[in-house]
């Protein structure tokens, strides 16, 4: 009965996760459909808070108690009452990660054969293709080349441990289909996004260029016995035309929000994909991955409803009360600034998209330019990525390879520090595209 009880209400979740997605998507015609999907939202939290790890859960009844707390305290303050406010808990966010999901239907699962190169060549085209693979899939890719990387059933060597942390972090820098860009923009909604992807890829072709360099020189010796993944124009044709398509489809459709367009370019590429390939099997792939995948993803819906609901109890608090900040203008040096903070705090385990939602808000005065904002707060994310223990790539590794949190901690402190360099560099030459 308690197994059949557990069936039922992750079934229910995944109908309310299955209706979100639509629900947003339905939003770029009724803004009543955005309302309804973050009623949605809160219906699932209800139905799958119990049914996460107790950190979880206890993070998400903070985040949720904060939010409603401070909306309690704009209202006694002579603050309005808004009900969308209140439901506006980034179901845009959410529906993108859900239907961005869905792409691992026809991601080949096989990621590649064994490289026919050996040496320094196979770990450059290994975490190459991590990378462009990363981009699109979510942690499950990390998973996929753990399995044909690691040494013995729970054994990796640090080495390899690396390239999957750090291929797998830096396309937090530029991907539109990672929740880092789906945040920021959700947080800069003006942003430029082909500004915000072309500099992103400038930092991360600097981070996989010293990760290489990195990890061969940790290899020694083994280096030339190195085996991985061939890089096969075949396997890089998903990432590539979904880019193509965001990129496109933002131009002709500029009003149109960042995180739809990702989120409606995913499932129809998807869909477009398995009715030439997969037609007899799609219906069932389909399904399989609603019943199955979907409700698996309740922890990353709680964090992201959890921060949504703090945002909109801080927008409203600061609607009542003044801030005094300190800056006039937001200059490179201060979007500089933003993301030093947000890896500083995540190092004590606080997620980037919590102390992003705080500083976008604490800015609003000055009005920040939200491309520079945004750039700034993808580059915290992917760094944070690598960094924080709490982080889902270092929590794989920690938890399924034993590796101890200050071993990866130690061994990302060269390159977590060139990025935060490199960062500087980029944000300034996003300033002068900005100008242009």
């Amino acid at each position: 009965m308690k197994n059949l009880a557990k069936s039922k209400g992750e079934n229910f979740l995944s109908v309310l996760m299955g209706l979100i997605i639509i629900l947003v998507a339905l939003s770029v015609f009724s803004k009543t459909a955005s309302l309804i999907a973050g009623v949605t939202v809160a219906l699932a939290i209800a139905f799958s808070i119990f049914q996460v790890s107790n950190t979880q859960r206890y993070m998400a009844f903070l985040l949720i108690g904060s939010g409603t707390f401070l909306n309690i305290l704009s209202i006694f303050r002579g603050g309005e009452f808004k009900l969308d406010r209140i439901f506006s808990i980034n179901q845009d966010i959410i529906a993108m990660i859900l239907g961005v999901s869905f792409i691992v239907l026809v991601t080949n699962a096989n990621v590649g054969q064994k490289s026919k190169l050996r040496g320094k060549s196979a770990v450059i085209q290994t975490i190459l293709l991590l990378h462009f693979l990363g981009s699109i899939i979510n942690l499950s890719v990390i998973t996929i080349f753990a399995e044909k990387l690691k040494i013995s059933a729970n054994k990796i060597s640090l080495g390899n441990a690396l390239l999957l942390s750090r291929g797998y972090t830096s396309g937090a820098f530029w991907s539109p289909f990672w929740a880092a860009s789906a945040t920021a923009l959700a947080l800069a909604p003006k942003a430029e996004v082909h500004t915000l992807i072309f500099c992103g890829l400038i930092l991360a072709a600097f981070a996989l260029t010293i990760a290489s360099i990195g990890i061969i020189r940790r290899l020694g010796s083994e280096v030339n016995q190195y085996e991985g993944y061939s890089l096969t124009p075949s396997l890089l044709a998903i990432p590539a035309s979904l880019v193509a398509m965001v990129l496109i489809f933002s131009m002709v459709f500029p009003n149109l929000k960042t995180t739809i367009v990702v989120e409606l370019m995913s499932l129809s590429l998807t869909g477009l994909m398995l009715l030439i390939f997969s037609r007899q099997s799609a219906r069932e792939k389909v399904k399989e991955h609603v019943w199955n995948y979907l409700p698996r993803m309740r922890g990353e819906l709680i964090l992201f409803a959890g921060a949504g609901v703090l945002n909109g109890g801080l927008t409203a608090y600061f609607q009542t009360a003044t801030l005094d900040l300190p800056l006039t203008n937001f200059s490179t040096l201060a979007a500089w600034g933003c993301t030093l903070l947000i890896v500083f705090f995540s190092s004590a385990g606080i997620h980037p998209i919590i102390t992003m939602g705080v500083i976008s808000i604490a800015l609003q005065p000055i009005s920040p330019n939200p491309t520079l904002l945004a750039i700034s707060f993808c580059a915290a994310w992917g760094i944070a990525a690598a960094w924080s223990p709490t982080s889902g790539p270092n929590l794989f590794l920690t938890g399924r390879f034993q590796f101890s949190s200050s071993t990866l901690l130690k061994s990302n402190v060269v390159y977590v520090g060139s990025l935060l360099v490199m960062t500087l560099p980029v944000l300034f030459i996003a300033q002068a595209l900005i100008n242009l």
